[in-house]
């Protein structure tokens, strides 16, 4: 009974300082010294990949909450670890979190599943590169807050311009709602064949009589235009 009397009065407590967190996400605000890092934890987080988490909390806030599985009054991260070192970089005292009861095995279960799935997608790298070289025009700036090194996006810009070099086409091309010439109009193969009159065909030099075997001309046959 004490616990549950903790539990609820930290729940109860007042809840300042959230707005890095998306407005929908602020219910389950957790203080972020409650939350104890996955110990068994198989995903392993280098600086770099701390660092990008980093700045994209820093430039978008908090949109995806982290999973903690609640055992007793400890909260032990099954989603989220990288989040919850960058947001301690950051000097965050909140965090939001899904609470979820459950045993170990299916937490550590949900916890490999949902690296593993996140894993098995992959980038369409012409439809990328479109959008960041939209971004570069827009917001230049943004552009090192997305977790690419310099040399990356270098690469990935300098692939688009060779592209749209060759092929004539602009940045503009990729982002506009408007439908290009090319795909407004009307393909060759819907338009109707040309219609040609029936010809009557070409009129023999000369008739062989069948019996005889003597030969004249058409118009000298029974029926033919010079008959009366």
């Amino acid at each position: 009974m004490s616990s549950q009397r903790t539990r609820n009065s930290r729940n109860a407590r007042p809840k300042k300082g959230l707005d890095h967190i998306a407005e929908d996400l602020r219910a389950l605000a957790v203080e972020v010294v409650r939350l104890t890092p996955d110990p068994a934890n198989a995903r392993k987080h280098s600086r770099r990949n701390i660092d990008a988490v980093r700045q994209s909390l820093a430039r978008f806030g908090q949109r995806t909450p982290l999973v903690a599985q609640r055992v007793g009054d400890q909260l032990i991260i099954r989603k989220g670890n990288g989040t919850y070192a960058a947001a301690q970089a950051l000097g965050w005292a909140w965090v939001a979190v899904v609470q979820v009861v459950e045993d170990n095995i299916s937490a550590t279960g949900y916890a490999i599943a949902d690296n593993r799935t996140a894993e098995l997608a992959e980038w369409d790298g012409e439809v990328l590169t479109a959008l960041l070289g939209a971004l570069e025009q827009e917001n230049e700036v943004m552009l090192g807050e997305l977790g690419f090194s310099d040399s990356e996006l270098s690469g990935l810009l300098g692939e688009l311009e060779r592209d749209t070099a060759n092929q004539g086409v602009s940045f503009d091309a990729y982002t506009s709602d408007t439908p290009s010439d090319a795909a407004t109009e009307s393909p060759s193969s819907s338009a109707e064949p040309p219609t040609t009159e029936p010809q009557d065909p070409p009129e023999p030099s000369e008739c062989v009589c069948p019996k005889c075997g003597h030969r004249f001309a058409p118009s000298l046959a029974p029926g033919g235009d010079d008959e009366a």
